[in-house]
């Protein structure tokens, strides 16, 4: 035989079998459906929540917000919050969140510092808001959005930057006594990537670890990150800072991680403005193509993007939607549904505003929410100079009914404006909230589904005038915090050696005394 033609077909069979290699560990198989697990109990009596991304770094601010959904007269929940910086869990003391309110407090650190917060007794939802101000290569911007409560064994971060003044990085925390062990990998628009040295990397017991994907895959407009995790437990965020030397864009945001795949996602807030550009990111990780259709939520209702009714997105690969254009005329925002057929997916949306001061520039990256729920909680920090609003989306094909309860920091209100609001089906609607709150220093907002279909719901907000500080994140779910009937996911890897056990878990100790709620219900509206 030809010598060359004998060492052509060898050099294809090597490239051919580093591929299929490469694909089988980025993106797995198919997920096997959960084994049915009996639930003990219907109404959830401890729970977690972990905070990756935000710290204490010189010239940030870095607040985490314990919201107690329910009404008046149900129990206060207990949190146990946690600092971890420096291999080390480092307790914070909170008193007890009774129902409609919630408590607040800053964390001091360094750059390796995430939190972690136990619940019992009663549920909370918990957020993080993270304020850059002056801090040294950091951009005027807040990087808020709620925490994690699930455990995974894969975590998806389906949209990302890293081209021009972009720097996205990876924050992967431990909040438990032994180390675990991930690799990341990451798909493009052109298929999947596996950096060698992003291999089998360790996480400290307690602790954090922080990866700059910028040096890793350098100059990518669309990137997603899959960090599996091979031994023990982890959970993983990360967070996008813009600069306006390069890119002409100054902001910050939270990028959330997906730990499942879902064939619908709804993106609660997406801009048709003149200067701002959004679109979505959407990755499939499975081995058929992702038909989308993608409906365009409307203050009239639902309709298909004009020229977008279906994208399709090839298995093992991520794929940029550009809604410019797509808008009806005259409408200048709206939500945005993606639904696969057949196909399991995980989506993110983005909006960017551009302006010729940079100050007033910004981006935000919204993680879509894969179910609408009859209960959402949102938080806040100071409204100080600033509007905000809560988005709601009517995904189901009947009328939806709502309340929303707002605390301001000391006092439950009621605002009557706020009360038995309807969103009709496919219809988005922005619900103010910066008249009934006032400036305080801090707030929370819970709406809950008085009649009709369940909703998502997401939280705006900006700055009036200076520095944006533009906010943009879906709120958080009942079904985050209602109990599971899926055990918690530990993998094993071959070679891998690590212990099994319940170290960590969230525990009940005996209840201690609790004081008077912080306040009566105040009129408003």
């Amino acid at each position: 035989m030809n010598r060359r033609r004998t060492w052509t077909a060898a050099v294809l069979s090597i490239v051919t079998a580093a591929a299929v290699v490469l694909a089988d560990r980025v993106l797995p198989p198919p997920e096997p459906a959960p084994a049915a697990v009996p639930s003990v109990a219907e109404v959830a009596t401890a729970g977690a929540w972990t905070c990756a991304v935000g710290d204490a770094r010189a010239g940030t601010e870095l607040a985490v917000t314990a919201a107690r959904p329910g009404e008046l007269g149900a129990g206060p929940g207990v949190v146990e919050l946690y600092a971890l910086a420096a291999d080390e869990a480092d307790p914070v003391s909170l008193p007890p969140v009774f129902p409609g309110a919630h408590v607040r407090t800053g964390l001091e650190g360094d750059q390796d510092t995430a939190t972690f917060a136990r619940w019992r007794e009663a549920p909370v939802a918990v957020a993080r808001e993270w304020r850059l101000d002056e801090g040294d290569d950091l951009p005027p911007a807040t990087v808020a959005g709620p925490c994690a409560s699930a455990w995974s064994d894969r975590w998806v971060l389906p949209g990302m930057s890293t081209d021009g003044g972009n720097d996205a990085r990876l924050r992967i925390a431990n909040p438990f006594p032994t180390d675990a062990t991930v690799a990341v990998g990451f798909v493009t628009p052109q298929g999947p990537q596996e950096p060698l040295a992003l291999q089998n990397l360790t996480v400290p017991a307690d602790g954090t670890l922080e990866l700059p994907v910028t040096e890793s895959m350098p100059e990518q407009p669309d990137l997603s990150a899959v960090v599996r995790v091979l031994s023990g437990r982890a959970v993983v965020e990360g967070y996008q800072l813009a600069s306006s030397e390069i890119g002409g864009i100054d902001g910050a945001s939270l990028l959330g991680a997906s730990p499942a795949s879902a064939e619908t996602w709804t993106v609660p807030w997406v801009s048709g403005r003149e200067g701002d550009a959004s679109w979505l990111w959407i990755v499939n990780l499975g081995d058929r193509p992702a038909p989308v259709e993608l409906t365009l939520h409307t203050a009239e209702g639902g309709v298909p993007p004009e020229g977008l009714p279906e994208v399709t997105v090839a298995p093992g690969q991520l794929r940029r939607v550009d809604l410019r254009g797509t808008f009806p005329e005259g409408v200048t925002a709206g939500a945005l549904t993606a639904r696969s057929d057949g196909t399991p997916i995980h989506v993110a949306g983005a909006v960017q505003r551009s302006d010729e001061d940079p100050a007033r520039t910004g981006f935000a990256v919204q993680l879509g929410a894969p179910e609408a729920d009859d209960t959402w909680v949102a938080s806040g920090g100071d409204t100080t100079g600033r509007l905000e609003r809560l988005d709601v989306v009517n995904t189901g094909s009947e009328t939806s009914r709502f309340t929303v309860t707002l605390f301001n920091g000391s006092t439950v209100l009621r605002p009557a404006e706020l009360a038995e609001l309807e969103v009709a089906p496919g219809q988005h609607l922005s619900v103010p909230l910066s008249e009934a709150l006032g400036e305080v220093g801090d707030w929370s907002a819970q709406l809950a589904v008085d009649e009709g279909a369940p909703v998502v719901v997401g939280r705006v907000g900006i700055r009036r005038a200076d520095a944006l500080h533009l906010v943009a994140h879906a709120a958080t779910p009942e079904a985050a915090w209602s109990p599971s009937n899926v055990p918690v996911p530990v993998r094993a890897e071959p070679g891998i050696v690590q212990r099994l056990g319940a170290d960590g878990d969230p525990s009940v100790p005996d209840a201690p005394s609790l004081d008077a709620p912080p306040a009566a219900d105040g009129a408003a509206g």
